[in-house]
Order: C-alpha cells, then structure tokens, then sequence
C-alpha cells in the first residue's frame, strides 16, 4: 500500500508545483510543468533514466523504487500532462488501447456501460468482444449526439456513460456539459476521448467529465515516434483504483517514449494553431469541389455541432472527412495519389495523412456498431498537418 501511495503522491506534488501562479499560460505550463532543470547536473531538458530500480534512501516513504512503480521520466510527463488537462492525477500507458484496458478494470461483473456510437474502432472491439467475455461487462451501444436519450438507456446495473467528442469518423459532437450533469444526477461516472482535440482545445474535466483519457500517440506526441496513452481524473475515489491498476497490470511507457512525448508537448499549441488554420482552409476549398459529396468539419458553419463546438471548444481540431463520389475505387485512388499526405492509419502528426476508414481503423468495429453508425466507403478521413495550407491545397486541385 504504501508504495501506491507514495507513487501517486510523488506524481501529484509534482503536478501542484508545476502549476504554480507563474505558470497562467497554455504554452508555458507545456514547457515547464513537471520539468524542473536536473538537480544534479542542472540540465534543462528532463533527462531518460533509464533505471529498472532505484536506490532506496528513505526505506519509510521512497519517492522511486521500481520502473513498473515510477520513473523520474514519466513523472515529469505525467505531472505535464496533468497541469495542461487541469487534472489532480495523470497516469501515462504504453498505449491508447491500454489506457482504455486500465478504464474497463474499474468496473465489475454484470455492470453495465453506455457507449457512443462513433468510438474508435479498437475500443469498440475490446468493449463488444473482449470486455464481456473476459471481464463480463455488458455495454451498449447508442447514438449519443442528442443526450435526452440517455434517460432510456439507462439501467440499474449503468455504471458509466463513455463517449468522444468529435467522434470518428463522422466527427459528431457531443453535449459534454450536458452529459456530464446527467451522469451527476444519476451517479454515473462520465469517461472521455479527448484525443482529437487535446488539452489545448478542450478541457472535459472542467465541464464535469470524471475520467478523460487521450492516445498520446497523436497529437500530444505529435511527430508519428510514440505510442502512449494517458488517464487522468480528478475524482477522489477512482484516482487511487487508477493508480493501483495501473502498478498492478504493469501497462507503463518506456522512459524513452516519455521523453518523446515531453519534448512534443512543448510545442503542442503550435501545432495545433498551424494545423487548425490549415484544416479551415482544406476543408472551405473540399466543401465546393465537384467531386466531393459532403465534407464533415465542426468549422464549418454548415457542420450540425458547430455552434455546440463554439460553446465547449476552444477550435474546431484538424480533422476532416470528406464523402467522395463514386464507388469506392475513387476514395482509394484518391488516398494513393495525392502527394503530400500519405496514405496511412493514426493522425495527429506534423505530416498530413489520409485513409479510408472503412479499410483501416473502422474495420475493426463489431458488426453491431457498424449497424448503428453507418458508415460508407465513400467516406475518407483527412489528418490534417503542419505544412503549408497552399501546398496541401494546390496537390488537390488535380484530384
């Protein structure tokens, strides 16, 4: 016991003195939070220890002792991080898909979850296939653009309400503070994908939500060199079944990708404006171009959830999915022969990328929830990146 506690007590110190009152700013708590210059050799960039155990000075209450444990590395993302999503406790992962595994083992057998429609197709999958035959938890799958139908879904044994906002791949936005004052009144716990849009411009902790989660892989890292996910919360009760699990089940980062995700974190605000201004461009020049049907983007004053966007949101994100017309010979092509965006899976990085979500990620998705989002072949998924708007635009002119 005494270890969990001393590991998410070193961890949360760390997160209060980062955000101390000079650090107001979005960009000087990504620089600065958790990542006090080296004590020892007074090195400015946090350094990779890459240590599987530590020395014990103080056998009464030790601040390291083991890598699955705590790493300096790591703590100094995980209080970074923390301070950016405004959380009391982050815990870091060795993936997206694990931070999701470390959520689903709060709850019990025969509990009951409510899922959005529009989930990542790998949580999909783990929540339909594996979390009923392994852990026997039941969830269900509902359409959760218009909240008022919560009500109905909701059972005795409901533990939790689980959405992201914007979803994918039709980029729906969901009511957050509306959500999570329902998920208070009936005692559910709110969990949130705040993947898309990351701490800079949108904070689910600060409307109500109670656990936020993010695939550090995109965004946060930002340069396509990690895989990472993260936990936070600022919930009292479930901060420390978090950190126990996470011990527990032993899904830690590599210091190595800590550091990475540290170093892309310091200009994750930078990227996120040069990638924004780019998708508002990309996407104005795809909703006239003749040979696109629909193009989906919360920037857009024609996109559904745009005004709710305006109400929660800081931006609009950098992502973009356009229903090209035709069979789905045309979204393929399309995908192969643009240059400049490569043809791959994931988002989020400095590159523009491009793929068709039902080959790729979309595929992995239950037969049930494929039912209820239907999605199209037609449809193509744009990440957009940092390069230049003109550039992107002009390799689209030819398509």
């Amino acid at each position: 016991t005494q270890a969990f506690v001393g590991s998410g007590r070193c961890v949360q110190e760390t997160a209060m003195q980062a955000t101390d009152e000079y650090m107001t700013g979005f960009t000087t708590k990504a620089v600065h939070a958790g990542q006090e210059p080296d004590s020892d050799t007074h090195s400015i960039t946090t350094p990779i220890y890459m240590s599987s155990t530590f020395q014990i000075v103080d056998p009464a209450n030790p601040k390291y002792v083991y890598g699955r444990v705590n790493n300096p590395t790591r703590a100094a993302l995980e209080a970074n991080i923390a301070a950016l999503e405004g959380a009391k406790q982050c815990v870091c992962t060795a993936s997206g898909m694990a931070a999701c595994c470390l959520i689903m083992h709060l709850f019990r057998p025969k509990d009951h979850i409510i899922a959005s429609v529009d989930i990542y197709g790998g949580t999909a999958n783990y929540m339909m296939d594996m979390a009923p035959k392994t852990q026997g938890i039941n969830v269900e799958i509902a359409d959760l653009s218009d909240e008022s139908k919560l009500e109905k879904l909701v059972k005795p044994e409901t533990k939790a309400v689980w959405l992201e906002s914007p979803t994918s791949p039709l980029l729906k936005i969901h009511n957050i503070p509306a959500i999570a004052k329902f998920c208070k009144e009936k005692k559910l716990i709110l969990i949130v994908d705040n993947t898309f849009l990351t701490p800079y411009l949108q904070n689910p902790l600060s409307m109500g939500a109670d656990i936020v989660f993010h695939s550090c892989t995109k965004y946060l890292g930002g340069h396509a060199d990690l895989v990472m996910g993260a936990v936070l919360t600022n919930n009292e009760q479930l901060a420390p079944q978090i950190r126990k699990f996470s011990i527990l089940l032993g899904p830690c980062p590599s210091p190595m990708d800590c550091f990475l995700a540290l170093r892309g974190i310091k200009t994750l605000a930078l990227r996120m404006d040069q990638a924004q201004k780019n998708a508002i461009e990309i996407a104005t020049f795809l909703s006239t171009h003749p040979k696109i049907e629909q193009c989906f983007y919360p920037g857009l004053p024609t996109h559904p959830g745009h005004e709710l966007m305006k109400t929660q949101s800081r931006g609009f994100g950098a992502l973009i999915v356009i229903r090209v017309k035709g069979p789905l010979e045309n979204g393929k092509k399309l995908c192969d022969s643009l240059r400049l965006f490569t043809h791959a899976v994931s988002l989020g990085s400095t590159e523009s990328i491009v793929n068709i979500p039902t080959m790729n990620a979309y595929k992995e998705k239950p037969f049930e929830i494929k039912q209820k989002a239907e999605p199209d072949d037609n449809l193509v998924r744009i990440s957009v990146g940092i390069e230049d708007a003109q550039d992107l635009i002009a390799v689209s002119y030819t398509h």
